[in-house]
């Protein structure tokens, strides 16, 4: 009837149990389907070929021997994935990972994470590197990432301020899911930006993760933005700026322009670190900005005195596209301005303006 253990031969009813395991691990780690018949496998094989699948990122084969469907997953006596099984097989990707120099499989990461893996493997306490490493897996993994929110908060209180910073944009990159899996979340990464213990690029991260968080973080947003502090006020703004990554943080923040509009008509030589802050916020909150902050711009544009200010006001007229279509006067002044910076990003402005405007007819 054929040999058992040969690899293109189909397995029958009543091949040795034995020969049936080595066959399963010897498949699953080789990318193939689960041979026919291995339902008949013990516990402690189903596992270890289960374990082989997610190392080489098989993911096919895990759902084969995973199903979504709680009948076929009783029906084949799946391995239960229990805390055990599933930390087991985190710390096994993580292991292989680093000894071969790369991040772990990102479609295996997210399953397990997806299944109630915990995420501690994936950023071990006192190891930079490694905790480097494995937020930028996180980061890359967006929402999908929403189970590891737990762990990554932690990271916010490491010692190693990049490993702080890290973990803030992360935070900002799995955005509103990471507020749904863990709530408390808000206050500690907002109590990150109050504290001036924090280095500058740490609480900017936060700052940012906050925007990204939309609906649940915008009173805290808003807090910062009418603060007497004007430090914090620009912190806000980036807070403003960063949630334009995403439709529904932008959405959230479009209700905080008239505060960064406020900003701009300001005149006093103390503000302009609020202007170049206002102006870059509404830049990357694009069309959503509105007409209203396109005319602040233009003005900004036309009466600021800062090089840096006028640059910085061009540049955002063209990132608004269409919402800054009335206003161009500034822009096209400004060619002709005394600064090379200012006169490119006007005309780059311009150029930007008029292929949004050639795109919406």
């Amino acid at each position: 009837m054929g040999d058992c253990g040969g690899l293109f031969l189909p397995i029958i009813q009543d091949c040795p149990l034995e020969q049936l395991e080595a066959f399963l691990e010897s498949s699953v780690r080789s990318g193939q389907l689960p041979p026919k018949g291995w339902t008949r496998c013990s516990y402690a094989a189903k596992r270890r070929a289960l374990l082989r699948a997610l190392q080489g990122a098989h993911m096919h084969v895990v759902f084969a021997m995973q199903p979504a469907s709680h009948h076929f997953r009783s029906e084949l006596q799946c391995v239960k994935l229990e805390e055990d099984v599933l930390n087991e097989a985190m710390a096994a990707l993580c292991a292989d990972a680093k000894a071969e120099n790369r991040l772990p499989h990102r479609e295996a990461v997210s399953w397990l994470l997806e299944q109630g893996a915990s995420a501690k493997a994936l950023l071990p306490a006192c190891r930079p590197n490694d905790q480097l490493a494995g937020l930028s897996l996180l980061a890359a993994l967006g929402a999908a990432a929403a189970p590891a929110a737990r762990e990554v908060v932690k990271c916010l209180r490491d010692v190693d301020a990049r490993v702080c910073q890290a973990a803030a944009g992360t935070l900002g990159s799995i955005g509103p899911e990471a507020v749904v899996t863990y709530p408390r979340i808000v206050g500690k990464v907002s109590l990150c930006v109050l504290d001036q213990k924090f280095k500058p690029n740490v609480r900017e991260a936060a700052a940012k993760a906050l925007g990204c968080f939309g609906q649940h973080a915008s009173e805290h947003v808003r807090a910062l933005l009418l603060d007497e502090d004007s430090e914090l006020r620009e912190l806000g703004a980036l807070a403003v700026g960063a949630a334009g990554r995403t439709e529904e943080a932008a959405a959230v923040a479009e209700r905080h322009v008239p505060i960064l509009i406020s900003w701009l008509v300001e005149d006093s030589s103390a503000a302009t670190p609020l202007h170049r802050t206002a102006a870059d916020a509404l830049g990357l909150l694009g069309p959503r900005a509105g007409s209203s902050a396109a005319a602040a711009l233009e003005a900004r544009l036309l009466c600021d005195g800062d090089d840096g200010v006028r640059e910085r006001a061009a540049v955002a007229l063209g990132h608004l596209g269409t919402a800054a279509a009335s206003h161009l006067e500034g822009l096209v002044a400004c060619l002709d301005d005394r600064d090379a910076f200012v006169r490119e990003a006007a005309s780059s402005a311009l150029e930007k303006i008029s292929r949004a405007r050639a795109q919406t007819n």
